[in-house]
């Protein structure tokens, strides 16, 4: 999805079956050369997004969404609570 973040129009909306490199390189092409004067790129936390931006758009702005980091940031949190609440409770039932 493409959004112009100053007028919050969706500028382009598309269902991708992989998120590989070479199953969105065309499509980043394609919108790298659909838009003039981008300022920033702002993606989830896929692996592929960096390589494929600086193929794609060049020297510009990316930026990870703060939504998908705050909910990576918490996943982390949680798994971690959990791994040692197992390990309290392994400890206490003996």
């Amino acid at each position: 999805e493409s959004i112009d973040h100053l007028s919050g129009y969706i500028l382009r909306l598309d269902l991708i079956n992989s998120r590989d490199f070479d199953s969105l390189l065309p499509y980043y092409n394609e919108l790298a050369t659909s838009f003039d004067n981008v300022k920033r790129i702002i993606t989830d936390l896929a692996p592929v997004y960096p390589r494929l931006i600086e193929e794609t758009f060049g020297q510009e702005d990316h930026q990870h969404c703060p939504v998908h980091v705050i909910r990576a940031i918490l996943k982390e949190i949680r798994n971690v609570r959990d791994d040692y609440n197992r390990s309290f409770k392994k400890r206490n039932s003996r």
